[in-house]
């Protein structure tokens, strides 16, 4: 069957105002493709249930379609990127990644003056909780990031048992005073931990 991945998701006003103008440059397939896969998986190493993203993922007829391929980048040799749509006059942020704070300070900052171009009053996107790019947003912007969270992705799993064996291999058994409340609640536990104070679904993207 299939079991629902919850995504963390953010708001933040825009504020009124532009920051200082950011020299990005936008991002070409055939040049960058190396430089954001690299980027990307040295950033993802810091966190947990990462999509693994081979080439095709990012040059392929659907990613294309979808947009998967960052627009704009800093610096060359690269030293971040960002991506985003706009929807109902809103930027919406669908990722972000940055070797260094001074990286996605840049980032944001050309984040805010993009929003500032359109009509909505908020920045929204989908990254994980506490992501660097929303705090220095907060530092930008003077206001503070209201994080939700939506579970529209899903993942199919074909033999529950089976992989579910296969977890406990290498983690233990849930104790019993574990909330059981659905068979996805079981397959996140087992897969990223179920210590009391950092419970699982907290550390979807850590």
């Amino acid at each position: 069957g299939w079991t629902p991945i919850p995504v963390s998701t953010f708001q933040i006003d825009r504020g009124s105002g532009r920051t200082r103008n950011v020299s990005c440059r936008s991002l070409c397939l055939e040049h960058d493709l190396s430089a954001v896969r690299e980027l990307r998986r040295s950033v993802s190493q810091d966190y947990t249930a990462t999509e693994i993203r081979d080439k095709e993922y990012w040059s392929t007829g659907p990613a294309r379609y979808r947009s998967v391929f960052p627009k704009v980048g800093l610096g060359d040799p690269l030293e971040g990127y960002v991506n985003w749509e706009v929807v109902e006059g809103e930027v919406r942020v669908v990722e972000c990644c940055a070797k260094s704070s001074t990286a996605y300070t840049e980032l944001a900052s050309f984040v805010v003056n993009e929003a500032n171009e359109h009509p909505g009053k908020a920045i929204r996107g989908s990254l994980p909780l506490g992501h660097s790019l929303a705090t220095q947003l907060e530092r930008l912007t003077g206001n503070q990031t209201a994080w939700s969270a939506h579970d529209e992705m899903m993942v199919k799993i074909a033999r529950w048992d089976l992989l579910r064996g296969k977890l406990l291999e290498v983690v233990p058994e849930l104790p019993d005073e574990f909330p059981r409340e659905s068979e996805a609640n079981d397959f996140w536990a087992a897969l990223l931990g179920s210590e009391s104070d950092s419970p699982w679904s907290q550390r979807l993207g850590d």
